[in-house]
């Protein structure tokens, strides 16, 4: 694949609309949209008795050579309804090749560089948020500040939607945990929530009134007026509502579609972006064991954020708008990413109530055992965020002490199986902190292996 840049630009009709058309026919035509810019209101060059432009530049890849792709480029041009009467005239799409790899050519048709792209602020601005330099080491900052062009160039917003992002018509279908505390959140920041739908109408009308929208009668009627629909279903219900929410009416290329998953990626919504509509999947690291929690604990999470281009901007915007910490993630890798907080929360959760058990199992009553786990925990993990897993480590295997390993297991072994089956396993994972504290001896570590694994065996990775 081959790295392109691409600018657009269009002044006629529902403008955001024909450069999000040109973002959605690249993608049909397998040109793979990696980033996009934001979307600029400028001024016209040249011919100057015209309405003021959208402009935006795309970061693409491309198994198209040069022609190819500016002939796909003039296709998508002409479906959008381009006529060619005026030089740098009123246009509905205008698509650019800008760059092409480091590639520096001259034809009939097609010169790259774009020979004019340095005499245009509208393309270095946006530029310059996707790309550092030029294929010949000149930098984008450098270009911005010799560059001629002085006419006004202004962010408007992203491709999708423009202006205040407050101001954009917000859906939710389904109103779990997250669902309601996200659309209550929002709304108390000031957002526009227009619609709300869940299969339980009870449920749909109290969330509804509770964040000032309308309970909408289906998932297709929650989506209408909306311009961002979130998806905040349960996991396994989120391909089919936003097959019906996708499933009536026409294209859907000013709306975008949201969902919340930690596990499932963006083809989950497949059914809304093959009308058009962008994606996004944006989720709190943290846990929610109730609606209270959910609405006290999600504003200043962490957010994993996964995104078609254009869309990434506008969640980055949203997450911060909610005083969290933005992580862009890679889409293949929201089930590794997901069983990273699986292991951090459930694991962790499940292991304080296999504690629990046994202390209860030895006498303790049950606020007892919670009591003695608990403060373990909390100081456990105040020493991690302190001083990393590994100094924070404490207990047999940070000290190397075989005899208490051994007598810990022979004591699970004979009164609680399942538990005994998780030290060894957790255990096993905690050889690498041993490892990089460099406090225990290669033998010792070798023979805690063989104990943990039941005989003798092969050398810890990391070892020496």
């Amino acid at each position: 694949m081959r790295q392109a840049f691409l600018g657009l630009g269009s002044n006629v009709g529902d403008r955001l609309r024909n450069l999000r058309f040109a973002v959605h026919s690249l993608e049909e035509a397998s040109v793979v949209v990696e980033t996009a810019s934001h979307v600029y209101l400028t001024e016209p060059l040249g011919y100057t008795s015209q309405d003021p432009f959208l402009n935006a530049v795309l970061e693409v890849s491309t198994e198209l050579a040069p022609l190819d792709l500016l002939e796909l480029c003039q296709r998508i041009e002409d479906r959008a309804g381009r006529e060619r009467t005026v030089r740098w005239g009123p246009r509905t799409l205008d698509i650019d090749i800008l760059l092409y790899e480091d590639t520096e050519a001259s034809a009939k048709y097609l010169t790259i560089p774009h020979p004019r792209m340095l005499e245009r602020r509208f393309v270095l601005e946006p530029l310059s948020e996707l790309a550092d330099e030029l294929p010949d080491r000149t930098t984008i900052d450098r270009a911005l500040a010799e560059c001629p062009d002085t006419s006004s160039v202004e962010v408007a917003g992203t491709l999708v939607a423009l202006g205040d992002i407050r101001e954009v018509p917000l859906a939710f279908i389904g109103t779990g945990k997250v669902g309601s505390a996200m659309a209550g959140d929002l709304r108390e920041r000031g957002f526009t929530v227009d619609a709300v739908y869940d299969a339980d109408g009870d449920r749909c009308t109290e969330v509804a009134s509770a964040v000032g929208a309308r309970a909408a009668k289906s998932e297709a009627d929650a989506a209408g007026a909306a311009t961002v629909v979130f998806v905040t279903t349960q996991d396994s219900h989120i391909r089919s509502a936003c097959e019906r929410a996708s499933g009536t009416g026409g294209d859907m290329l000013l709306k975008t579609f949201v969902h919340m998953s930690g596990s499932l990626s963006l083809e989950s919504m497949d059914a809304a972006r093959r009308k058009g509509a962008l994606l996004a999947s944006i989720h709190p690291v943290q846990t929610f064991a109730d609606s209270v929690s959910a609405a006290r604990d999600l504003p200043g999470s962490t957010f994993s954020m996964t995104g078609s281009a254009g869309a990434r901007a506008f969640a980055m915007g949203l997450v911060e708008e909610l005083a969290g910490r933005p992580v862009p993630l890679a889409d293949e890798d929201k089930a590794l990413y997901h069983s990273a907080a699986v292991i951090a929360g459930n694991l962790t959760n499940m292991l304080i109530g296999a504690a629990a058990e046994i202390y209860r199992g030895i006498g303790f009553e049950e606020r007892q055992a919670v009591e003695a786990a608990l403060p373990l925990a909390r100081t456990t993990l105040s020493n991690i965020e302190k001083l990393g897993a590994a100094e924070a480590l404490t207990g047999p295997l940070a000290r190397g002490d075989l005899s208490t390993l051994e007598a810990n297991l022979e004591a699970l072994d004979a009164t609680f199986p399942e538990a005994a089956a998780a030290y060894r396993a957790v255990s096993l994972l905690g050889l690498r902190l041993v490892i990089e504290r460099g406090a225990v001896d290669d033998a010792t570590i070798l023979a805690m292996k063989a104990l943990l694994e039941g005989g003798a065996g092969a050398e810890v990775e990391g070892a020496p």
